[in-house]
């Protein structure tokens, strides 16, 4: 095997992008603005925002108006190239048109690369609730150009190094991170996205070990949602570690010397100003409503993923109340 190209299974790293020339692409616009030379003329082209109100049942249907007028089928190819909301969407898209044509994908950002492009799922907002209607769809390939990360804005690179503490914060296999570096080495970007994706096959459909992946995200989530995203994805998904740590910490759940090595691990990751006192400032109310909208939930119980030792997570049921909640926001 070329040593420049590392191939694990679906998964691949590669030193050069070149994009085939059959099939329909769906294109991040701005990616599409710099990296103009990768696109082939001959094939159609859907360039799309990566903001987070077009990922909506509007920017749906032109996906499928795209996708309708350039007569795509089923054995046809369609390759999306963009970071993780353009990911997430378009590959719902592709998974629906038509009952699923065939998806490769190109994720150009640190946080697609090692999270959103692999494991499946994918998703649209709905009513201001995220990915509340998806599915799960894997690509046949996934293809990993590091090259792409130069481009991208040091706010940008956060989040995606914010995926990959989580990672090292539930998998003792995994080697350390140095969040003072904004882009990590290919070698460690392709250990992290392999680990994920190991576990997602492990586990396709998110019914067992997989979900220690949503360690942060129920709070992540409804930050995200609560403050009209204008806190990040990654962003809010430390800050909802720490909250699930506050939690785990008032249940029992961990030690306080464990507790303690978690917290100074995450503190040292820089959270933006003002996001601690947001989530602070949250209703508890509007928090258990949310809460009851998340796939994993009933109406009472909240299935959490909790902390129970220094980068050791478990799936716990928590009932959620005035108590609990105060002592998770601080």
């Amino acid at each position: 095997m070329n040593e420049s190209y590392l191939d694990h299974g679906h998964l691949h790293i590669v030193p050069s992008l070149i994009l085939p020339e059959s099939g329909v692409i769906i294109a991040d616009a701005r990616v599409k603005a710099i990296y103009g030379d990768y696109f082939p003329r001959s094939i159609p082209i859907l360039e799309l925002k990566a903001i987070e109100r077009a990922k909506s049942m509007n920017t749906l249907g032109k996906i499928y108006g795209f996708l309708s007028e350039h007569n795509v089928h089923r054995s046809d190819i369609v390759h999306v190239v963009g970071g993780g909301l353009i990911c997430d969407l378009a590959a719902y898209g592709v998974a629906t048109f038509k009952r699923g044509c065939r998806l490769r994908l190109y994720p150009s950002t640190l946080l697609s690369m090692i999270d959103a492009a692999i494991g499946g799922k994918c998703a649209v907002n709905y009513r201001n609730i995220k990915n509340h209607i998806g599915t799960f769809y894997p690509a046949e390939e996934i293809f990993i150009h590091p090259n792409f990360l130069h481009t991208l804005s040091s706010d940008e690179l956060r989040q995606g190094l914010a995926e990959m503490l989580k990672s090292y914060l539930i998998s003792d296999q995994l080697s350390p991170l140095d969040l003072s570096c904004s882009i990590p080495p290919s070698s460690q970007i392709l250990e992290y996205a392999v680990f994920k994706m190991q576990l997602c096959k492990s586990d396709p459909y998110d019914l067992g070990a997989r979900q220690q992946l949503n360690f942060g995200h129920t709070f992540a989530h409804i930050l995200e949602s609560s403050s009209q995203y204008r806190f990040k994805h990654g962003d809010c998904v430390v800050a909802g570690m720490i909250i699930a740590l506050n939690i785990s910490l008032k249940l029992g759940l961990i030690s306080k010397l464990s507790a303690q090595a978690l917290l100074n691990t995450l503190r040292q990751y820089p959270l933006p100003a003002g996001i601690s006192d947001f989530y602070g400032s949250l209703d508890y109310q509007d928090i258990l409503r949310a809460t009851s909208q998340d796939k994993k939930n009933s109406n009472k119980v909240t299935r959490m993923v909790l902390p129970v030792a220094f980068r050791r997570v478990e799936v716990q049921e928590v009932v959620l109340n005035s108590v609990v909640l105060s002592e998770g926001l601080g």
